[in-house]
Parts: structure tokens; C-alpha cells; sequence
């Protein structure tokens, strides 16, 4: 079910991708500066055609970019966590619509962590050591989601002072308490790998569950891990 989720993930954002760099077409164009104020509030329907679709996605993002604009009616359409603000946090809660990680819209983040979460999970240290088999230079980071908000995107700045990390990738669960991050990095090394995970361990974060080093690619880790 994970590669699922992974996969699908991919092709939303190749699509979205290459929908960004295309210029809007006529009829884009014209149901975006034409858009009517219906009065009726559908979070996601930025064209306000009826439906939620990718098209509205890539609105908003390029409304975030500056490259067109909206009415009031589909400001508040787009503000998709009800914040009275559009922005990329928007277009981040319209992705993981898309990709099934959150179920509806406008979707209203909590406090995180939360004060009383119904799944209490302990973080379990890394336990891989240099004589291990190491046949992936990436390692596997499960984040708790009862304290960081799912719809967050992890980047390499919530790793700041960790060095060695060249890009995350992140997917979602079939849990609602989980979500995956997997870290590539700049060096290829046991001892570098090793020292990564010491690293990030390190900063003590409260989102963090586990960090493990991957044999084959993230989606490749049971299910049962979830």
C-alpha cells in the first residue's frame, strides 16, 4: 500500500510540474480572471468550476508566484486550512488531498505536538553499526504524526547543523500516525552514514521515531513497520 501511495505521489508532482511551466490556457485564463463570486465556499475549487482538480492546484501555485490572480471568491476557496491567507502551506494541504493523505477539505491543523495523543510511541535509537551490509546510501526516518502536523513538508532546514543530507524525499502512510522521510546524501560512506544518523538523532526531535539505514529504498520496508 505504501508504494501506492509513493507512486501516486510521483505522478502528482510530475504533473503539476509540468502543468506549472506550461503557460494557462485560454479557458484557464478566462475561468480565472472570470471566476464569479458564487457566495457558496468550496475549499480547492480555485476556478470555481464545480470540482477540485489538479488545475486548481496549479493555480494556487501560481498564485503564489505571483503569475496571476484571484477575486475574493477564490481567495477564500484557496485558503485550504482557513488561516485568511494563501500561501504554500495551501498548495501543500491541496497536494496531500490529491494523494490521499488527508480526506477533506478545508483541513485545519492542530497544535503540534499534541498534548494527549491517542498513539504514545517512544523514540528507538538507530542500532546499525559500521560492520553492517549497507546496501543503499540513504537512511529511513519515521516521523509521528501525533506530534507534527501530517500535512507538513519536511525539508533540509529542519535539519539545520546536520550536515551530509542531499535531498529528502517524503511519503505518506496508510497509517495516520506516520509518515516517511527518506535522506540521500552528499557522501557515500559507512562512517558518513553512521555519523548522519548520530546527527539528526542528536537534535532530539519529538517528531522523530526512528531512524534506520535502508537496504533496498524506502519502498521496499514492510508494512508491518507502519
Amino acid at each position: 500500500m505504501k508504494k501506492f501511495f509513493s507512486i501516486l505521489s510521483i505522478l502528482i508532482s510530475s504533473v503539476i510540474l509540468i502543468t506549472s511551466l506550461l503557460p494557462l490556457t485560454t479557458a484557464a485564463e478566462d475561468a480565472t480572471n472570470n471566476a464569479e463570486t458564487t457566495g457558496i465556499v468550496t475549499y480547492g475549487d480555485v476556478n470555481i468550476d464545480g470540482r477540485v482538480s489538479l488545475t486548481d492546484l496549479v493555480l494556487i501555485k501560481k498564485y503564489c508566484a505571483g503569475i496571476v490572480s484571484f477575486n475574493n471568491q477564490q481567495l477564500v476557496n484557496s485558503d485550504c486550512n482557513t488561516d485568511g491567507i494563501v500561501n504554500s502551506a495551501d498548495s501543500a494541504i491541496l497536494f496531500r488531498y490529491f494523494v490521499l493523505m488527508i480526506d477533506t477539505l478545508p483541513y485545519n491543523t492542530t497544535e503540534y505536538p499534541v498534548a494527549n495523543p491517542e498513539v504514545i510511541d517512544e523514540f528507538t535509537p538507530c542500532k546499525a553499526t559500521i560492520e553492517d551490509t549497507f546496501d543503499d546510501w540513504h537512511i529511513s526516518i519515521t516521523i509521528k504524526c501525533q506530534y507534527s502536523d501530517p500535512a507538513r513538508i519536511w525539508t533540509v532546514k529542519d535539519f539545520e547543523g546536520v550536515e551530509n543530507i542531499s535531498s529528502i524525499n517524503q511519503y505518506s502512510s496508510e497509517s495516520p500516525y506516520r509518515t516517511f522521510l527518506e535522506v540521500g546524501t552528499n557522501e557515500d560512506s559507512k562512517e558518513n552514514i553512521i555519523k548522519l544518523i548520530h546527527d539528526i538523532e542528536a537534535l532530539e526531535l519529538v517528531e522523530i521515531k526512528q531512524i534506520e539505514t535502508l537496504l533496498s529504498g524506502l519502498g521496499d520496508i514492510d508494512d508491518n513497520d507502519m
